[in-house]
């Protein structure tokens, strides 16, 4: 988050009100103390008393998820109070210069300012996670991986697991590199980028997740290329180099930022993200907002030297694809593709016009990822 004053924007701390402060810490440790639940959604303990594979991957997220909080709720007092010269005397009381900063309750009752702040702070706090026991070192390509690579990316005999242990654990950045770079080329695209932007999606997966991780996202990234590769799979080969791009990048960051917990679960839980989304499409709203934040930032935008037509096609089919991931439309989506490809509808617009619109590229693309990723 970012406040202005005086013209000038400066970083603003997650928390910057003790009280609230105190109340988040408290929310999220009663979320992450919950106990196995009968549908055994957290994990459990087994009978002899010793907990279970399940139950030590939960304790490992939940460490790795409090440091994350412990790491933005820490809340200097000194840095909640604006300095002596922002105050304006006015008798025996002091008025803050910057109320819609500092809070404090007012004489009605009414909640403050700072307290609004603090609950828009929470709604946001999911999409500032960020792992940082990664390597950040150089990314070097070993032998062994370069012919793995060469020899299975964008196949189905891909062994994700084995990338993973052959990269060590970046299996992202090391699929998405080589899935990308050929077609990020031909679009002037400076190879550094594309690494910073994967390096920085990757370091927002959740580790501790036993599914929705950087491998997943490594193996979906290679399921993509397999499909734009594919010259039997019809409107695919039409695709407009820029659409190639924004295809296997909203591959790679379709679950970025998960936390292990469904849509259902958010929107049950009236979860703060559940609020910032509106109930709809939770996760999916915050894999995509996760994604352009990194894109947003200079060293890893990898579309900044496209011409403007390019960066809204790029937008809009990254969107679109990861929207699309949603489950709750499932139904709707096949249904709509079996329309668009498979009926007689379908036939007689291909004998009309044999080449695939932009619409109907796109459509093409968000189901493709979705039958990637079921």
């Amino acid at each position: 988050l970012t406040h202005v004053s005086n013209g000038a924007a400066s970083l603003v701390p997650a928390q910057q009100l003790a009280g609230a402060s105190k109340d988040m810490i408290e929310y999220v440790q009663n979320i992450l103390s919950q106990q196995p639940t009968a549908a055994g959604v957290v994990g459990g303990t087994s009978a002899s008393g010793n907990s279970s594979p399940k139950s030590l991957v939960t304790g490992a997220r939940r460490r790795s998820f409090q440091s994350f909080v412990d790491e933005h709720m820490k809340a200097e007092v000194e840095s909640t109070v604006a300095p002596e010269s922002e105050y304006v005397s006015q008798g025996e009381r002091r008025i803050s210069t910057h109320s819609s900063i500092t809070g404090g309750p007012t004489e009605s009752g009414a909640q403050t300012p700072r307290a609004i702040d603090s609950t828009v702070h929470t709604m946001i706090l999911p999409l500032l996670f960020r792992e940082d026991n990664r390597p950040h070192g150089p990314f070097t390509i070993a032998p062994d991986l370069q012919q793995m690579l060469n020899s299975v990316l964008g196949t189905w005999r891909f062994d994700v697991f084995k990338l993973a242990q052959l990269c060590d654990n970046r299996p992202l950045l090391a699929t998405g590199r080589a899935a990308l770079l050929p077609y990020s080329d031909t679009m002037g695209v400076e190879a550094g980028k594309v690494d910073c932007f994967l390096a920085s999606l990757e370091e927002r997966y959740h580790s501790a997740n036993t599914y929705h991780n950087a491998i997943h996202a490594a193996d979906i990234t290679n399921t993509m290329l397999y499909w734009i590769r594919l010259k039997a799979a019809g409107g695919l080969v039409e695709l407009q180099p820029v659409e190639r791009i924004a295809a296997l990048c909203a591959a790679a960051g379709h679950d970025v930022g998960h936390n292990g917990k469904a849509n259902r679960f958010h929107v049950s839980a009236e979860t703060p993200l559940a609020m910032l989304f509106n109930d709809q499409s939770v996760l999916e709203n915050m894999h995509c907002a996760i994604t352009f934040v990194v894109l947003h930032h200079d060293g890893s935008n990898i579309i900044s030297g496209l011409e403007p037509g390019h960066r809204a096609t790029f937008r809009t089919v990254v969107v679109e694809m990861i929207l699309a991931t949603d489950l709750a439309k499932h139904l709707q989506m096949v249904t709509k593709f079996k329309q668009s490809f498979l009926g007689e509808v379908a036939a007689k617009r291909a004998e009309e016009a044999p080449a695939l619109d932009f619409a109907h590229r796109r459509e093409l693309l968000a189901f493709t990822l979705k039958a990637s990723d079921v």
